[in-house]
């Protein structure tokens, strides 16, 4: 039996007792006591874990270059480590796009895809800025054409469609979109006035209805020819007009 297993088995028998123990060479290794642990006795300097390691953790390196302050360490499993170079990514600082942009303050622009015209025209492939004098003209010209009510752009969810379509939308009152309309129809009716002031002859024809509401209506539309014999029309007058349509109810109104 060893020194070791007679160390142990005097501990168990005598829990107060004081044991040394020595090496083959009779060298005292350690000395121990009820209150502590039997110590592995195994010759030789051991690690923290109890393991025949004598290699001490390395330091680690200190990153001095610059790059480190745009870039960020990302550790994962079975990836390339980096030998430590940073040759490649200052090379990457000096031709990334977005970088420079940043640095320079000058963004990539987001192109706008081209729009149809209501007359059926193609719009060109342009760089995309939110223009708001343009939402409104644009929204003003949808309520008239397809007669929404004022209000319809107070309503919660006409405001959430517009903000999540662009959040630089800014919410209007319905009487900010009245000014809006009748700022088209003043603006409309100069260039009707200037169209028709090149036109030699125009033949005024009328029509007059009355509408499910039972409230009676009069148009007044022109027709003439442009200089490229091209038949056109215009609606120059549009009232209401209430029973019964007579000839001098006509003339008078």
């Amino acid at each position: 039996m060893s020194n070791s297993d007679n160390g142990a088995a005097l501990l168990e028998n005598n829990p107060n007792t004081t044991v040394v123990l020595q090496s083959e060479a009779g060298e005292n290794s350690v000395i121990v006591n009820s209150s502590q642990e039997a110590p592995n006795t195994t010759s030789g300097p051991q690690s923290e874990t109890g393991n025949d390691d004598t290699t001490t953790p390395e330091k680690k390196k200190r990153k001095t270059s610059k790059v480190w302050n745009e870039f960020t360490v990302v550790i994962m499993k079975d990836a390339y480590q980096n030998t430590g170079s940073t040759t490649h990514l200052n090379r990457h600082m000096l031709t990334c796009g977005v970088r420079l942009a940043t640095i320079s303050g000058k963004t990539q622009q987001v192109l706008a895809l081209p729009t149809m015209e209501l007359d059926g025209r193609i719009g060109n492939l342009t760089s995309f800025r939110y223009d708001k004098e343009k939402v409104r003209d644009i929204l003003a010209k949808m309520i008239i054409v397809h007669e929404y009510p004022f209000r319809m752009v107070e309503h919660a969810f006409f405001q959430l469609l517009m903000k999540t379509l662009n959040p630089k939308f800014e919410s209007m009152s319905r009487v900010t979109v009245r000014s809006d309309c009748m700022k088209i129809y003043a603006l409309e009716k100069k260039k009707i006035k200037a169209l028709l002031g090149s036109v030699d002859r125009i033949s005024l024809t009328s029509d007059l209805w009355t509408s499910n509401q039972t409230i009676g209506y009069m148009c007044l539309t022109a027709h003439f020819l442009d200089n490229d014999w091209n038949l056109q029309k215009r609606v120059l007058s549009f009232i209401s007009m209430p029973p019964p349509h007579t000839g001098l109810m006509i003339s008078d109104s």
